[in-house]
C-alpha cells in the first residue's frame, strides 16, 4: 500500500532478484519521424531509470527495442533489426548516461523511411547498488546520485514532469487518448459538472 507515492508498508522481498527491467510500448500511429521516436525513447528511459532508483538497482546492460507493424508486407519487416543493446562502461542508474546510450542505439537501430510500430528501453544485468564497487572511470558517481535523488525528490513533491530533460520535448501522446476514461481523480477540467 502506498499514499502518495510513498510506501506505507515496508516491501518483504521473496529473496529474488529482478533481472531486468523493460519499458515499452505500441505506438497508436505508425511513426517515421526520428525526433519523435527520441523524445518517445528518452520518456521510457526515465522511467526504467526512475524503476531502477527507487529498487536501488544498477544496470550494466542497456538495450533498444524498435519493431515495426508485423502485419505490413513482408518487405518492410523483412531485415526489420527489431533490438540491439550495449554493456555500459560502468553499471549505472544515472538517466543522463542512461539517455545518452539509448540514443546512440536508437540511431544504429533507425532506417530512414521505415514506419515503427513498437518502441523500448530494457535494463539488464541488474546488480545492487550497495554491491556494486564504484569505477574510477567515473569519479563524480556520488555526486550524480545526489542529483538523481534531488531531481526524483522534486518530481515527487511538484509531480510528474515538474523536472525533465529536454529530450523528452515534442512527444506528444504516444497513445490514443480518445477512448480513454475520464480521469476525475487527477484532472479537475474532466470533473463533470452540474449546471442548474
Amino acid at each position: 500500500m502506498e499514499l502518495q507515492g510513498i510506501a506505507c508498508f515496508e516491501f518483504q522481498s521473496q529473496g529474488r532478484r529482478q533481472r531486468q527491467i523493460r519499458h515499452a510500448r505500441s505506438l497508436a500511429y505508425d511513426q517515421s519521424n526520428f525526433n519523435t521516436l527520441s523524445a518517445w525513447l528518452a520518456g521510457f528511459v526515465v522511467q526504467a531509470a526512475l524503476k531502477l532508483r527507487r529498487q536501488d538497482l544498477l544496470a550494466g546492460r542497456l538495450g533498444v527495442y524498435l519493431q515495426t507493424n508485423r502485419f505490413r508486407s513482408q518487405a518492410e519487416t523483412e531485415r526489420d533489426p527489431a533490438f540491439v543493446s550495449r554493456r555500459l562502461e560502468a553499471a549505472s542508474n544515472y538517466t543522463p548516461q542512461l539517455l545518452k546510450t539509448a540514443q546512440e542505439l536508437l540511431a544504429q537501430l533507425y532506417l530512414p523511411g521505415r514506419k515503427y510500430k513498437k518502441l523500448g528501453v530494457l535494463l539488464d544485468d541488474l546488480s545492487p547498488r550497495q554491491e556494486t564497487a564504484l569505477s574510477w572511470l567515473y569519479p563524480d558517481q556520488e555526486k550524480d546520485q545526489a542529483l538523481m535523488r534531488s531531481i526524483d525528490s522534486l518530481n515527487q513533491q511538484l509531480g510528474y514532469h515538474a523536472v525533465f530533460y529536454g529530450r523528452q520535448l515534442g512527444a506528444g501522446p504516444y497513445s490514443r487518448q480518445e477512448n480513454r476514461s475520464p480521469r476525475y481523480l487527477t484532472a479537475w477540467q474532466e470533473l463533470p459538472e452540474i449546471s442548474q
